[in-house]
């Protein structure tokens, strides 16, 4: 073999080792430059995620620094300080007048204010998202006495914040205006559980039990409320009304003597006529005429027109066959626009102790025609009482609305039974325009329903 033999060799061999080194060493540098990718990546990706969560932090921050006096103003209200709270809103809003946020809160004070319209438009205008919301829209809605649009949003609201007094106490008082007394009854029992304020719940339990003919369960209610405040110094009434409802309620019970104590109170709380008039009953159950009149005199010092003072009086003269003084009694009732039965029955009476047998027969007709008219309005009241959902009850509560001035009610509430479709003139008419309508055309078509529904009258 020659030297250059051997040299080629030695030179093909080196590059054969070479050549087979080289694969090992391109799979490394592969491998390391894999690595070196794959860090740069991470890195990369991991700089995106802190600069994303560093701008929404940033954001958030800068958000909330930015609506920093709104979360003031909000505190402010809580705490029962609406001044500040109007101060930090106003401010706010004339920077940013259209914040949706700072428009919630600017209506919730209206309603603190007394200006419920100006605070329903706005909460119709960006909507009404919290509990606290909801609630004061509602009570807008219930400064305005439109109690069919505030109900579902009390209901809303008592889902969101069940054991807030406020909410269900609002929710009762809805419910009694509406008429739906056993609901009004199960929130009222509610508000009792949740309340502080016991006496007020318990107030709001005899009411409505008085109101559903339950004299045994409102007397009950009416003691508890004397456990809770003796002096019915706390309650939604003066507590003159207060012992004046509990004694007539008590006087119909037949505990006359309990009775004639609440009468007491009341008047020592605050003499009012009707205070004495009632005591005067009190006193006639007994016999005690004396004691009764002088009541009576009393309460016509206070209310010259005083209806119950007056009738007692004229039945004492007709018990002493003094016919001319009775009439006299009842003569400044005979000029009332809602003449009682009772007072014409009493009327009819003098007139035929007298021997004007003309004038009693007048009054005689008239006695009937006005029992007619009240037995026409107990049947309504009865459909109301019982079935206060009704298509009748609806009917009658949006007219009793619509006499009251309360148009926007009264048409909410007509709307729910579809006047439009109604075979009975009155509720057409009521819908076209309530001046049209007239009582006691509708005490007619109640009377008809009544008629022709038989037993199932209360079905509607």
């Amino acid at each position: 073999m020659g030297v250059w033999e051997l040299r080629t060799r030695s030179f093909f061999e080196s590059q054969q080792g070479v050549a087979a080194a080289e694969p090992s060493l391109t799979q490394d540098g592969a491998r390391a430059a894999g690595k070196g990718q794959g860090s740069a990546f991470r890195k990369w990706a991991t700089l995106s995620v802190v600069v994303v969560v560093a701008a929404g932090v940033f954001s958030y921050v800068g958000a909330w620094y930015l609506e920093r006096p709104l979360a003031l103003a909000e505190a402010a209200l809580a705490r029962g300080d609406p001044r500040r709270a109007v101060e930090l809103v106003g401010a706010y809003l004339e920077k940013d007048p259209e914040n949706s946020r700072a428009l919630r809160l600017k209506a919730r004070l209206l309603v603190m204010m007394n200006q419920p319209a100006e605070a329903i438009r706005l909460f119709e205008k960006v909507g009404v998202y919290s509990a606290d919301e909801i609630e004061s829209m509602a009570r807008a809605y219930m400064m305005q006495e439109q109690w069919s649009a505030a109900l579902p949003l009390l209901l809303r609201a008592a889902e969101l914040q069940p054991r807030n007094p406020d909410v269900w106490y609002e929710l009762t008082a809805c419910r009694v205006r509406l008429g739906w007394l056993q609901d009004a009854l199960q929130s009222a029992e509610r508000f009792v559980e949740v309340s502080p304020q016991k006496a007020r719940g318990y107030l709001f339990i005899a009411s409505i039990q008085n109101d559903l003919k339950n004299r045994s369960a409102s007397l009950e209610a009416f003691a508890r409320v004397l456990e809770h405040d003796p002096q019915a110094s706390s309650l939604q009434i003066p507590p003159e009304e207060f012992f004046l409802e509990y004694g007539r309620t008590l006087l119909v019970q037949g505990e006359i003597e309990r009775a004639r104590q609440m009468f007491e109170r009341s008047l020592a709380a605050r003499p009012t006529a009707s205070g004495w008039a009632e005591l005067g009953r009190s006193h006639i159950e007994v016999g005690n005429d004396q004691e009764a009149e002088k009541a009576w005199r009393h309460a016509l010092e206070l209310d010259n027109f005083h209806v119950e003072a007056r009738q007692g009086l004229a039945e004492l003269a007709l018990q002493r066959h003094e016919p001319q003084q009775a009439l006299e009694h009842l003569q400044p009732l005979l000029g009332l626009p809602l003449l009682r039965s009772s007072t014409a029955y009493l009327v009819q009476r003098a007139y035929a102790m007298m021997g004007d047998e003309a004038q009693a027969e007048q009054w005689r007709k008239r006695t009937e025609e006005l029992r007619e008219r009240e037995r026409l309005i107990n049947l309504v009241e009865r459909v109301a009482l019982e079935q206060p959902h009704s298509y009748w009850a609806r009917v009658m509560r949006a007219y009793q609305f619509a006499q009251q001035g309360n148009w926007n009610q009264a048409k909410l509430l007509l709307a729910t039974v579809k006047p439009e479709t109604s075979d009975e003139p009155f509720v057409r008419q009521l819908a076209a325009g309530f001046g049209a309508a007239r009582k006691l055309a509708f005490l007619g078509s109640v009377a008809r329903a009544a008629r022709v529904g038989g037993s199932n009258v209360f079905r509607w």
